[in-house]
């Protein structure tokens, strides 16, 4: 069983670290360089940030900017 380890910081402008935990070992993912970004009316803008591991399995990371 695998197990996602987020530490997010307590400033919302930076990105948390995000490691991949495997039965065998822990991997550091990596981090895509532009977000999916979604403005709903009246609403904050959403960026969706994609973490990446090396075993394929996909991290999705939401940050609301005012």
């Amino acid at each position: 069983m695998t197990q996602w380890i987020v530490d997010a910081p307590t400033d919302p402008r930076r990105f948390p670290s995000v490691q991949h935990r495997h039965p065998n070992g822990t991997l550091t993912v990596e981090r895509d360089r532009t977000p999916t970004v979604s403005a709903p009316l009246g609403g904050p803008r959403v960026e969706r940030w994609t973490h990446v591991c090396a075993c394929g399995e996909v991290y999705v990371w939401e940050r609301k900017v005012t």
